[in-house]
């Protein structure tokens, strides 16, 4: 089963919107307790993005890259 680009970019998009232009450890409610981090980023980018596809089963992954050399990748608990 595939994900159609369209509802991919759908729920990328519900996802970082709330995150754009934010001060994410004051502005965003799931960070008010943990610690902005690379990892947690990811977790939260998952988690959300899991709510907003359509098959949430079929996200595999979530890659957050500083750069080139500095990246996580998260796959669910």
């Amino acid at each position: 089963m595939f994900c159609s680009v369209v509802a991919l970019e759908e729920a990328v998009k519900k996802t970082v919107k709330p995150m754009d232009h934010q001060h994410v450890d004051k502005d965003i409610q799931w960070f008010k307790d943990r610690v902005c981090t690379m990892e947690n980023i990811a977790i939260y980018l998952w988690e959300n993005l899991k709510k907003n596809l359509t098959e949430p089963d079929q996200l595999y992954e979530v890659k957050v890259a500083e750069r080139e050399t500095v990246s996580v990748i998260y796959r669910g608990n």
